[in-house]
């Protein structure tokens, strides 16, 4: 349990609740800035953060958000992880919003982090218009996809008939335009890890 309060640039609060947090991530708990996870939950006080965290979202309710440390970034640039957003949000894929931040835990100062969205079924609802209880996150061992790459292994994807097929299960142009995204960035923490399925 926690107390956080956000402000503004010109000094005005944004909120003020009790919370729940967490650590988020792996590689972040071998730093000494963790990336920490915060829950609005009735049991700490309010069922929501009723505030517009992200700058590119309508979205005014939270049920959780990431305050993410740039540990994974250090060896290039602290911006690399935002920036690669916004090259997926030019290219029309799903992207995390994103705030940076100035960071004081306990009065002191503990750095810049940057505020970050729970990639959940509410995420995935409320950024793509769709109800959320048509939204299911899958680990990666999803059995329909699982069921499709083993139909693409066995059958001639330069058949039309083929094609089409994987075409109802699979939205082949995101598909194609996020492993160009990936590669191109040089992601070494994907497909490996890092990965889930989301079946709508």
């Amino acid at each position: 349990p926690v107390h956080i309060e956000y402000f503004e640039k010109n000094g005005n609060l944004g909120f003020s609740q009790n919370a729940g947090m967490r650590i988020h991530g792996g590689k972040t708990r071998q730093g000494a800035q963790k990336s920490l996870k915060f829950y609005a939950r009735d049991i700490y006080d309010k069922k929501y953060f009723d505030y517009k965290l992200m700058p590119h979202r309508p979205h005014d309710r939270y049920k959780r958000f990431v305050l993410q440390t740039t540990f994974g970034s250090w060896e290039n640039a602290i911006v690399s992880d935002v920036l690669s957003h916004e090259v997926a949000r030019e290219m029309g894929i799903d992207y995390l919003d994103y705030r940076p931040v100035a960071v004081f835990i306990n009065g002191e100062y503990w750095g810049i982090q940057i505020i970050r969205d729970k990639i959940d079924e509410r995420y995935v609802a409320y950024s793509n218009n769709l109800n959320e209880d048509s939204v299911e996150i899958r680990g990666f061992y999803n059995v329909p996809f699982l069921y499709l790459t083993v139909f693409v292994d066995e059958n001639d994807m330069s058949e039309a008939e083929n094609y089409e097929y994987v075409k109802t299960k699979l939205d082949i142009e995101n598909f194609i335009d996020y492993h160009i995204l990936q590669m191109y960035l040089r992601n070494f923490d994907w497909p490996a890890n890092n990965l889930s399925l989301i079946h709508i």
